[in-house]
């Protein structure tokens, strides 16, 4: 729980007082962090000194800053040189830890049966257990729909490769009809020779 004790304007504008206001104002969920709604939130803002005169206006100013704001938000305001804290060495510490807390809360929630969660909290992890799903068929069907590009693109490809290979094996096939014949030829020749010199020699 916190208590935020003003007291001059210049306040709102500090790192751990607007840090500390956002974490009040936030529960945990199946999303993760989540805005806490007006009874849920821990915190009570009180203004003092040279403050008291614009408590109203502090007030609504810190809660229509943060009342709402997202982790990821937050963390982007909070990143912002506008926002003043006396050691810098905070905002390096502490900014990382934002998004690491919300994931944190995520896997916690998610390791809760679903019969403790309340009634709010069950709907929100089937919403989030249906858009899962649905995100996992996308990329599905986007795979799939890729491996018929995939499979279209190749098939031209494919085609001439065989055409390809259908023509070297032709032409190996008429080459080995040319060098028969060229064989053929030579024997013929062989035998008129052989003929010849057989006639020469009876003559």
């Amino acid at each position: 729980y916190a208590v935020f004790a003003s007291r001059v304007p210049s306040d709102m504008s500090r790192f751990w007082t607007q840090f500390e206001a956002w974490l009040s104002m936030q529960k945990a969920s199946s999303a993760g962090l989540k805005s806490a709604a007006d009874m849920e939130r821990r915190c009570v803002i009180k203004c003092i000194h040279n403050a008291r005169a614009h408590v109203e206006q502090l007030s609504g100013v810190l809660l229509s800053t943060w009342a709402g704001k997202t982790p990821a938000d937050a963390h982007e305001i909070l990143s912002s040189g506008d926002v003043e804290v006396t050691n810098e060495s905070d905002k390096a510490e502490q900014l990382p830890k934002i998004l690491r807390v919300d994931g944190q809360v995520k896997r916690a929630m998610a390791a809760l049966p679903e019969a403790e969660l309340p009634d709010e909290e069950r709907a929100v992890r089937r919403k989030l257990q249906e858009e899962a799903a649905k995100r996992e068929a996308e990329a599905a069907e986007r795979a799939a729909e890729a491996a018929k590009r995939r499979e279209e693109a190749e098939r031209p490809v494919a085609a001439a490769a065989k055409r390809a290979v259908l023509m070297r094996r032709k032409e190996a096939e008429q080459a080995a009809k040319t060098l028969d014949a060229v064989e053929a030829m030579i024997n013929a020749l062989e035998k008129d020779a052989d003929l010849e010199q057989a006639v020469a020699a009876a003559g």
